[in-house]
């Protein structure tokens, strides 16, 4: 007899999966990302992830632990018709993709849910696994030969998908490639014309996430309030007195 599908969630500590950090540390660990492997495959219970990693009993719980704690993976119960107590599964809990760009001119993480959004130029894709899936349940005398054209049609279309995320890494490739490019020429505008803590000043301006205050520039920069206010006020009354650019505008209310 089959176990029950009666499910019930022991923990589901779900964080924002947004902290590079805490991210990259616990994927440092080999025993940690074969684990993940594994349970990207199917839920396990504790003895098999045990049994197939072939680590002690002890090591294996600190490490569960630390995943289970970041939202990485998380726990149910799984009911059993054949008298046996119940077992705990872990599975994965949260979806999401990281891409990292590092060259002498730039280091930058990104870390992205995966969600449908439907694009129109994968609307075929969809549409194929939907039709598939579609048969495959409407198919009441279930026989292997239809399973396996299945799986086959399923494997196609992963091959057809991997060529499509290797076509748009080449794209994205490219503007990294620019943004290198520009990023280059930054830096060497900035060491033409403007100290080192002018310098630093005007490159977080520049980046996405442009600081608000000079107190939160302090903090960026860990660099005294004054000497940040020293050098805004180089920048504002002296090199760029006269600019009208988004940047300095933007500086020029440090100064109040």
């Amino acid at each position: 007899m089959k176990d029950k599908e009666n499910s019930t969630i022991i923990t589901n500590k779900i964080h924002d999966i947004q902290d590079a950090n805490l991210i990259l540390d616990i994927l440092g660990n080999s025993t940690r990302r074969r684990i993940l492997i594994l349970l990207s495959k199917e839920p396990l219970y504790f003895n098999q992830l045990s049994k197939i990693i072939g680590i002690g009993q002890q090591s294996i719980l600190r490490h569960m632990k630390i995943l289970e704690d970041s939202g990485l993976i998380e726990t149910y119960t799984q009911e059993s018709n054949l008298g046996a107590p119940n077992r705990k599964y872990y599975r994965v809990a949260t979806n999401f993709s990281m891409s990292m760009a590092f060259s002498k001119d730039g280091f930058s993480i990104r870390n992205n849910k995966i969600k449908e959004l439907r694009y129109k130029e994968f609307e075929k894709l969809y549409k194929e696994y939907e039709k598939y899936l579609s048969e495959y349940h409407s198919i009441k005398n279930k026989n292997f030969h239809r399973i396996g054209l299945l799986l086959d049609l399923f494997k196609n279309t992963l091959i057809e998908i991997e060529n499509e995320i290797t076509d748009y890494e080449s794209k994205i490739n490219d503007l990294q490639a620019l943004r290198q490019l520009i990023l280059q020429d930054i830096h060497k505008i900035g060491k033409d014309n403007f100290e080192f803590l002018e310098r630093r000043i005007i490159y977080s301006f520049i980046d996405k996430q442009t600081p608000s205050s000079v107190e939160e520039l302090t903090n960026i920069l860990n660099e005294d309030a004054i000497d940040i206010k020293n050098s805004v006020k180089s920048l504002i009354t002296s090199k760029f007195k006269k600019d009208k650019t988004s940047i300095f505008k933007s500086l020029k209310n440090y100064k109040k």
